[in-house]
């Protein structure tokens, strides 16, 4: 079961069907779902259980459904709302069937690797010359489409980002697979420059003061940082150098830039203003599009905020927001409880699992608070309400939980069992 849902990963994060037109053709993902479906009813180790996160997600999924009925058109926000819970079913039966330690970690590392891959045919395609010109600058995009726009594609490098920490700080790895990762790295920071998208460093930057927070070896990290600045900046052409000095001097962008930060903002008050006059279930779910005065189709909200609100109202908003600071203050569990329980079994002979198994736990905890605050940063300038990431971050946390549990519980019966002995 592992390995057919992580081909359903490689599906959802690839997406070769978008890219080769007669697999789109075929609608291989279809019917590979259904294969999926049919293997996880019969699979005979899974285990319907839930939880706080699992049920705030699932009010979230009728929301959705609930605000498109409600909404100005229907059929439009129909194939939004069955596209994303098609994607996110794979996460579901994630939750329900790989949810021991082994699996945990095999699934996190599988991830990884598809997005590796993803990033390594993309960079294939831009040398090839496939690239998107805009803002007077030759950009770099994705394999796929829908999540291929350059800068979607940078938050994806850098939502790859903290997992990929993950794993390289534990030893759960092997050999091979770190090397693909380390070789991963320069790759994806070369890639996130190609694609002149100023949200993504930004979501980079914020990524990397994260570890630098909390980190013991701070200057070593920003050495190695300035040194790949070094070499990778010397290889952007002018028009790159002039789209990141932005961030500093808007004045060197270009007039298509400004007009794009203006769009955004646009976007923003529009969105909110949308909200203010349906504030219950919003307009549906990508009909913003249909309620710009005088325009037959507008354009999206293109920030987080205005779109949970104008595309849900606080039907939708209220458990969106509420699942994801449940995420983040669980997270904060997770990396406390975590590094105790590793503290504790490694001050135990023969329990070296225990301790390595806590220590992993406790560090995704830390993954997914960055996951998390990188999706919302990153929807300051795009709508990511349905992007994949966050059905990922409800896995992660969720099964994080159980398995900490687990060991919790094991810690309560040893102290028991030591009371009774000593008693």
């Amino acid at each position: 079961m592992l390995y057919l849902l992580a081909g359903s990963l490689f599906l959802l994060v690839v997406r070769p069907y978008e890219h080769f037109t007669f697999l789109g053709d075929l609608h291989v993902e279809r019917f590979y779902l259904i294969i999926v479906l049919i293997a996880f009813a019969l699979f005979p180790k899974k285990k319907i259980k839930m939880d706080s996160i699992l049920v705030l997600y699932f009010m979230y999924w009728a929301a959705l459904w609930i605000c498109s009925l409600f909404g100005l058109d229907f059929e439009n926000s129909y194939q939004l709302v069955f596209t994303y819970m098609t994607e996110s079913i794979v996460f579901v039966m994630m939750i329900f069937t790989i949810h021991d330690e082994r699996g945990y970690v095999k699934i996190i590392e599988l991830f990884s690797i598809i997005t590796a891959i993803y990033v390594f045919l993309s960079l294939r395609e831009f040398l090839g010359g496939r690239f998107h010109y805009a803002m007077g600058m030759s950009r770099m995009v994705g394999f796929d489409v829908t999540y291929g726009q350059s800068n979607s594609f940078s938050s994806t490098l850098v939502l790859s980002f903290p997992m990929l920490w993950v794993l390289l700080r534990t030893g759960f790895i092997s050999k091979k697979v770190r090397y693909i990762l380390y070789g991963y790295v320069p790759v994806s920071i070369f890639c996130l420059f190609q694609t002149g998208s100023r949200s993504g460093l930004v979501q980079c930057c914020i990524f990397f003061l994260m570890i630098l927070g909390k980190s013991k070896k701070k200057f070593m990290y920003i050495i190695m940082a300035v040194a790949m600045l070094v070499v990778v900046w010397p290889l952007l052409p002018q028009s790159m150098h002039d789209r990141y000095y932005s961030l500093i001097d808007p004045s060197v962008a270009p007039e298509s830039a400004h007009e794009s930060a203006e769009g955004r903002i646009e976007g923003f008050l529009h969105g909110i203003n949308v909200w203010a006059q349906n504030p219950l279930f919003g307009v549906g779910p990508n009909n913003l599009i249909y309620t710009w005065p005088d325009r037959a189709r507008g354009f999206q909200a293109h920030n987080l905020v205005a779109q949970v609100l104008s595309d849900t109202g606080l039907f939708g908003a209220i458990p969106f927001v509420l699942l994801f600071s449940l995420c983040y203050f669980r997270s904060n569990w997770l990396m406390k409880t975590g590094r105790n329980l590793a503290q504790y079994y490694d001050q135990n002979p023969n329990m070296e699992w225990e301790a390595k198994i806590m220590d992993f736990i406790s560090k995704t905890g830390a993954g997914i608070k960055q996951l998390i605050v990188i999706l919302f940063v990153a929807g300051l300038t795009g709508h990511n309400m349905l992007r994949y990431t966050w059905v990922y971050v409800v896995y992660l946390t969720v099964v994080g939980t159980w398995i900490t549990h687990k060991y919790l519980n094991m810690r309560l019966e040893e102290n028991e069992k030591s009371a009774l002995r000593q008693a």
